[in-house]
C-alpha cells in the first residue's frame, strides 16, 4: 500500500478552499481535477467516444476523398453551445492555455487506446504568419503540442505553412473550396512526414476542406499514413 503523509488530505482540501478548480463553460467548481467541465456542463456536452473506434463517423466524414489511419475529436460542435464558448475563449479572448488544458486531457482520454498507438509525429495546421502575429498564437498548434506530450509523441511545427489569408469559403462547393485552399497551404519540409504515421491537428472540423487540402499535402509528401484530429467537430 502506497504511503500518503497525514498532512496530504487537509493541505490539498485547504487548496482547493483558495484556489478551486473552476469549469470554464459555467464557472461552477469541478470537483474531480481529471476532469475539464463540471458535471452539469458534461451532462449537457459530454466528450464524443469517437476514439474508441479506429474507423467512426470523422473517418467517414473523408470517404472517398482522403485515406485515413483514424480521426477523432474531443467534442461536437454546435453553434451557441458550451464548445463554442470555450473555442470562442480559445481564439478571440487570449486563451491558448485553454487550448492546452483541453490537449492535455484528451491526450490522456486517448493514451491507452490502440488507435493512436502507432502515430509517429503530430503536426498542426498553421494559421497565416499575420494572423498568428496578431493573435500571438496558434491554437491549433496549443491543443495539438499538448496532445502530443500526453501521449509521449514528437511534435513538429514548419512542416506546412499557409502563403496567404483565405477568405470565407461559405457558399462554394467542395471542389471549388479545394481548389480555394489548394493555393493557400503549401508542404515547407517534407523531411520529418517521411514514410512516418502523421497525426495532423486541427480546432474545429465543418466542411473538412481545411483538413483534406492539408491532408493530402502530407500524403503526397510522403507520409506513409495519416490520423486526424480536432477539439471540435460538426455533428
Amino acid at each position: 500500500m502506497q504511503y500518503v503523509p497525514r498532512w496530504r488530505p487537509w493541505f490539498t482540501s485547504l487548496l482547493d478552499l483558495f484556489y478551486p478548480i473552476i469549469c470554464e463553460a459555467c464557472g461552477r467548481r469541478i470537483e474531480e481535477d481529471s476532469e475539464f467541465l463540471c458535471m452539469h456542463c458534461q451532462r449537457i456536452q459530454p466528450p464524443t467516444t469517437l476514439h474508441l473506434h479506429r474507423i467512426n463517423e470523422f473517418t467517414g466524414h473523408f470517404r472517398g476523398r482522403l485515406q485515413l489511419h483514424t480521426a477523432s475529436s474531443l467534442y461536437y460542435y454546435v453553434p451557441g453551445g458550451l464548445v463554442h464558448q470555450l473555442i470562442e475563449k480559445i481564439k478571440y479572448r487570449k486563451r491558448p492555455d485553454l487550448a492546452t488544458s483541453l490537449g492535455n486531457y484528451y491526450g490522456n482520454m486517448i493514451a491507452d487506446h490502440h488507435s493512436f498507438g502507432q502515430i509517429d509525429l503530430v503536426t498542426s495546421v498553421p494559421l497565416h504568419k499575420s494572423k498568428q502575429i496578431q493573435r500571438g498564437y496558434n491554437q491549433s498548434e496549443c491543443f495539438a503540442v499538448a496532445v502530443a506530450e500526453s501521449l509521449g509523441i514528437q511534435y513538429r511545427n514548419g512542416i506546412l505553412v499557409r502563403h496567404r489569408s483565405q477568405n470565407s469559403l461559405t457558399g462554394m462547393d467542395r471542389f471549388q473550396r479545394m481548389k480555394a485552399l489548394q493555393k493557400t497551404y503549401a508542404l515547407a519540409d517534407p523531411a520529418p512526414i517521411s514514410n512516418r504515421h502523421v497525426l495532423l491537428v486541427d480546432d474545429v472540423m465543418t466542411t473538412g476542406a481545411t483538413l483534406e487540402a492539408c491532408g493530402r499535402l502530407l500524403l503526397e509528401g510522403g507520409a506513409s499514413s495519416l490520423s486526424l484530429m480536432t477539439i471540435a467537430m460538426g455533428h
